[in-house]
């Protein structure tokens, strides 16, 4: 997915946290193994995508009605209003 803002390790930490998932829920939800997704969390700073990974966890986020936010001063994550 071309074009869209990057992510953090802590980026996608919080948003699996607040979409209330595991990280085995996340794998199977985004088809990914959860090593994969342990190790983009317990990076620092900017991830750099393996193969459409981190466009597969996006995907999965906001399917659980994560929203990533994405502003000249800050990033972050929140949760869609139902």
């Amino acid at each position: 997915m071309a074009g869209l803002p990057h992510l953090s390790g802590e980026q996608l930490r919080a948003a699996r946290c607040l979409a209330g998932l595991t990280v085995r829920e996340l794998a199977h939800l985004s088809g990914l193994a959860p090593v994969i997704i342990k190790g983009f969390e317990a990076t620092s700073g900017r991830l750099h995508d393996r193969s459409g990974a981190l466009a597969a966890l996006r995907d999965a986020l906001e399917g659980e009605g994560i929203l990533f936010i994405h502003e000249s001063d800050r990033t972050g994550v929140a949760m869609r209003r139902a």
